[in-house]
Order: C-alpha cells, then structure tokens, then sequence
C-alpha cells in the first residue's frame, strides 16, 4: 500500500524513496561498465548513459512543470509558479541538445544540468510548490546522479 504524506510531512514516502533508488541502477551501472567494458555489442556504454540521462533530465523538468502548473491551479495569477513553469521546459531542451554532443561533452553538460535543475528544486520548495520531503529526495538523488555521471566522464580522459 502506497502511503500518503500530508504536503506538510517531512518523511519520504518509501514507494518514492524505492523508485528514486531504482532509477539510479543505470546510472552507478553505466558509470562502473564504462571503466570495466566500454562498449557493449558495439554500443559505446557512455552513450547508453547519456540517453539515459537526457531522458531522465527531461522527466525531472516535466514533474517540476506539473508541479507547478498545479500551483497554478490553485492561484493562476501566481507569478513565481508562472517562472516555474517556464524554466521547466529548460531541462528537456538541455537534454535533447546534449545527445547530439560528442560523449564528453554531453556527460559533463548532463552532470552540470542535473545540478543546477537542483537549484529549480530548491526554488519550487521555497514557494511551496512541492511536500517538504522533496527536496531531501532529490538531493540524495541528484548526488549519486552527477557522481556516476562525472566518474564516466572521467574514463573519456583515462581512456
């Protein structure tokens, strides 16, 4: 059974805490199998990763622009939910572009992205358009996200 959090409660709910950690696996796989066996079946791992990560990316900015077109549900002339709104486009236009970038680039760009959509995160937490848990989640999240990210990266310049 799926509990609810009052929007005021603090405590992640475990079915979030649950799926944020297994959306992490192709992230830490991908930034192990890039060191240990770089290409699979002729696919370079790292762009198996990037993909990922845009698609990832680009899921993260459209949950910011439902949250934040529910705000406006409750208040339509809300001008910060409004900017809200429009910056969560952002992620999914940054994704699309990085998957056409060369794979260095386009790993560093997502780790880069995925750390600064945390500052969207911490925004729409304090104009109360996410549950207080939120942003503990998409912390821990964003951290193991843009290490595993930054450590394939790293193999571009080992290897």
């Amino acid at each position: 059974m799926i509990s609810v959090v009052p929007r005021g409660g603090d405590r992640i709910p475990a079915t979030a805490a649950l799926l944020g950690a297994t959306g992490l696996i192709p992230f830490v796989a991908g930034a192990v199998l890039v060191w240990v066996m770089p290409s699979v079946y002729g696919v370079p791992v790292g762009r198996v990763v990037i993909v990922y990560g845009a698609v990832i990316l680009s899921f993260l900015g459209g949950m910011i622009w439902g949250l934040a077109a529910a705000g406006l549900a409750r208040d339509p002339d809300d001008p910060s939910a409004s900017s809200v709104l429009a910056v969560s486009v952002v992620p999914s236009l940054a994704a699309w572009i990085l998957v056409f970038m060369p794979q260095h680039i386009a790993l560093w760009g997502l780790a880069l992205a995925f750390a600064l959509l945390l500052f969207v995160d911490h925004w729409a937490r304090t104009i109360d358009l996410t549950p207080a848990w939120w942003l503990t989640l998409r912390t821990r999240l964003t951290a193991v996200v843009v290490l595993s990210l930054l450590v394939a990266a790293a193999e571009t310049y080992a290897g």
